[in-house]
């Protein structure tokens, strides 16, 4: 029979309370780490919102101001064609087409935008395009004014929709050369754009009614050399589309927004098919980072899922925010990861409390489908 000394006993009990009050220490303080870690995490996400909303603005801010330029070219550009179908005294520039074959420059006035005319003069008499040449003058001086006051640049061009005249105001001062050479048809080529079959009255009807901004991907833009995205909208005489206006805007004004802010992720804008028209980057994350964000943007659509605007999305290890912008049928977005969180000095230690996260994110209001990798 074994027995036991009352020494034995106070060692066991003593050994068993020192291991339990050690490992029951050791949880409170991790327990404690990870909650100071999410508080930061959750700190992180609530500013990443703030910023997601700065950046957001500055992008809409140009594209609002952008359509809204265009909306007012559509409106006085048939206030002018009204107007001006009704005027007895014919262009003073009229004339010039018969010296230059088919095109002149227009500029009334020294403060006045100069306007490139271009025109099929080879199927039509030079007076049929009498009242075009005196639209397009009319245009400019409103134009010009317009500009004077929203301090924005203007790149634009208008055509009709039989391709037999067309105007660029102001005209490219790099791409002047090749307008002035080229014959109409070929110009239309590279300038016209698809509005659908507007000979059609349900198309015609379809614009009419919606009033809408027809807004395109970027690409190189023929009036300016740099990226551009380019607006386009019908104009209307009664039900008939007399002109289609286009008009671009630099894709390096919208960058250049961005780069006067401070943000830590990288900021997306991507088409709702999963284009990604711009991206910039915080002083924090490099290059590389940077793709790596966009490969799994790409695959999550984290722009298409569900819930309230800005609400945090968390998948693959990105974290995104993101919004529609206006009427343009693309989203901003935020991304960011817990590396950029680290950097940030923000729950530099979430590493430790990483099976926390989960809980953590759903807490938060972030949506979380997919552990980090």
């Amino acid at each position: 029979m074994v027995f036991f000394s009352f020494f034995d006993v106070k060692r066991f009990f003593g050994e068993k309370i020192l291991f339990w009050g050690a490992a029951f220490i050791s949880f409170l303080i991790v327990a404690v780490f990870c909650v100071g870690a999410m508080v930061k995490i959750l700190g992180y996400v609530s500013n990443a919102r703030l910023i997601f909303s700065a950046q957001k603005t500055l992008i809409q801010a140009e594209l609002d101001a952008k359509q809204a330029s265009v909306r007012r070219g559509i409106s006085h550009a048939e206030m002018l064609w009204a107007n001006e179908r009704q005027a007895s005294v014919s262009s003073s520039a009229l004339p010039k087409f018969g010296e230059a074959k088919d095109y002149i420059y227009i500029k009334d006035e020294p403060s006045f935008f100069e306007v490139f005319a271009k025109a099929d003069v080879d199927n039509h008499s030079v007076e049929y395009f009498d009242d075009y040449i005196r639209f397009s003058e009319r245009l400019a001086k409103i134009a010009t004014g317009d500009v004077s006051a929203t301090k924005s640049p203007l790149h634009s061009y208008h055509y009709t929709p039989d391709g037999s005249y067309m105007a660029f105001m102001p005209p490219s001062v790099e791409n002047i050369e090749l307008i002035e050479r080229e014959k109409i048809p070929q110009l239309m080529q590279k300038f016209s754009l698809d509005l659908g079959d507007l000979s059609d009255p349900e198309v015609r009807k379809a614009w009419k009614e919606s009033r809408a901004t027809k807004w395109l991907l970027p690409g190189e833009g023929l009036l300016l050399e740099d990226q551009v995205i380019r607006l386009v909208q019908p104009a209307f005489d009664g039900d008939e589309v007399f002109m289609v206006y286009a008009s671009d805007l630099a894709v390096d004004r919208l960058k250049a927004n961005l780069q006067r802010s401070d943000f830590d992720g990288t900021f997306f804008v991507v088409s709702n098919d999963g284009q990604i028209l711009l991206q910039s980057t915080g002083d924090k994350t490099n290059d590389a980072e940077m793709a790596a964000m966009a490969q799994i943007l790409k695959k999550t659509k984290a722009w298409q899922l569900p819930g309230p605007n800005s609400k945090v999305h968390y998948s693959r290890g990105l974290f995104t925010v993101s919004q529609p912008l206006g009427d343009t049928e693309w989203f901003a977005v935020y991304a960011y990861t817990v590396k950029t969180m680290g950097r940030a000095d923000h729950a530099a230690r979430a590493g430790a409390c990483g099976h926390a996260q989960g809980a953590g994110f759903q807490g938060a209001g972030i949506d979380a489908d997919a552990p980090l990798v």
